[in-house]
C-alpha cells in the first residue's frame, strides 16, 4: 500500500505573517468559519503547506473581524494587532486600508475572475474612499486630462447598476472580451442600455449605446491620487 506523499511549498512573508497572526490571537481555522471569514477549513490547510496565499477577500475578511493590521500583514511594519476590536464589525479598509496593487484595471480584474492570488503592494486609508474595493494605476494616457497615466485610481463594485444606473460617472467596465474606462450615462428612455463617452472629453455628448447584458460588471472610479508616488517616500 503506497503512502500518500504530502506537498509543502515555501510559504511567503505574507503568509508566514498571517500564521503567526492566528497563533499569537489563538485564531482557529474553525472560529474562523464560523465567524465567516472562510469558506472551509481546507483553505487554511492549503495556506498552511504553501501551496496559496490568503485572497485579498479573506484578509479583508480576516483582519476586520478581529482586529488585526492588514499593513502588518502585508509589509511586517507597525503594530500586529490594531486598536479596533473584533466586536466594532468594521471593514477592514478602516482597520488597515484599502488594498492597492502596482498594476491596471484589467490586469486586476482578471486575475480576480480567474482567481489568482494578488499580493497587494500597499494599503490607503483615505476617510472619503475607503469603501473602495481596491486602488490600482491607470496604465494609459488616453483617458487625459481626466485621469493621467500613473494616476492611482479607487475602484468601488456597483452591485445595483443594472436596476439603477448613476448619471454621469466614471466606471471600469468589464466584458466579456475586454475591459475599458468610460464615462458613463443612461440612455434616455432606455432602461436596457447605457451610453459610453470618453473620458478624456468632457464636453462629448454623443457616445456609444451599449446594452447592459453586454457588460459583466461595473466599477465606478470613486477617487484618484495623482501624485501617489510623493506619498510613499
Amino acid at each position: 500500500m503506497k503512502k500518500e506523499l504530502t506537498i509543502v511549498k515555501e510559504r511567503t512573508q505574507l503568509t508566514e505573517r498571517f500564521l503567526k497572526s492566528m497563533d499569537e490571537f489563538h485564531i482557529t481555522p474553525y472560529r474562523m468559519k464560523i465567524d465567516g471569514v472562510i469558506n472551509t477549513t481546507q483553505l487554511l490547510t492549503k495556506i498552511k503547506k504553501g501551496l496559496q496565499q490568503p485572497s485579498s477577500q479573506t484578509l479583508k475578511n480576516y483582519c476586520s473581524t478581529y482586529g488585526i493590521s492588514m499593513s502588518w500583514i502585508i509589509s511586517g511594519e507597525g503594530q500586529m494587532k490594531t486598536m479596533v476590536g473584533a466586536t466594532d464589525n468594521k471593514s477592514a479598509a478602516s482597520v488597515g486600508g484599502v488594498l492597492s496593487y502596482r498594476d491596471d484595471f484589467e490586469h486586476i480584474v482578471r486575475a480576480k475572475e480567474r482567481g489568482d492570488v494578488l499580493e497587494p503592494n500597499y494599503t490607503i486609508s483615505l476617510p472619503y474612499f475607503n469603501d473602495a474595493d481596491f486602488w490600482c494605476f491607470a496604465s494609459t494616457s488616453e483617458l487625459a486630462p481626466t485621469i493621467r497615466l500613473g494616476d492611482c485610481l479607487a475602484m468601488k463594485r456597483l452591485t445595483t447598476w443594472r436596476e439603477y444606473f448613476p448619471n454621469d460617472i466614471i466606471c471600469g467596465v468589464v466584458m466579456k472580451e475586454h475591459t475599458m474606462i468610460r464615462r458613463m450615462r443612461n440612455a434616455a428612455g432606455d432602461k436596457e442600455h447605457v451610453v459610453m463617452l470618453p473620458v478624456s472629453d468632457l464636453d462629448a455628448v454623443d457616445g456609444e449605446t451599449v446594452a447592459k447584458d453586454l457588460i459583466v460588471d461595473l466599477y465606478q472610479v470613486v477617487g484618484s491620487i495623482r501624485n501617489f508616488k510623493t506619498m510613499i517616500k
